[in-house]
């Protein structure tokens, strides 16, 4: 091997090196974001469950709070219609 090509082989190894040095720093930026942007999502995700529970908990106690108003309010109704008999 002449000089020429082991200059040529030097070069084509250290240019592999260079470029496998900057796509695993872009690859490890891009871990980062993808981490952060998981990250963001899982905390939508999680507050989205916690008010659809909420909501759903909040709907539910107020139609069953509702009921026992009415349930009073039948049952004084009647109290006081059975009291004018």
């Amino acid at each position: 091997m002449d000089s020429r090509e082991e200059t040529s082989r030097i070069y084509t190894t250290w240019s592999f090196k260079s470029q496998i040095e900057a796509l695993t720093a872009e690859n490890q930026r891009l871990n980062g974001k993808l981490e952060n942007a998981l990250g963001k999502i899982e905390v939508v995700c999680y507050n989205v469950i916690i008010v659809g529970s909420l909501h759903l908990d909040l709907k539910l106690c107020t139609k069953k709070y509702c009921y026992l108003i009415l349930k009073f309010a039948k049952s004084l109704a009647f109290s006081e219609f059975c009291s004018f008999i």
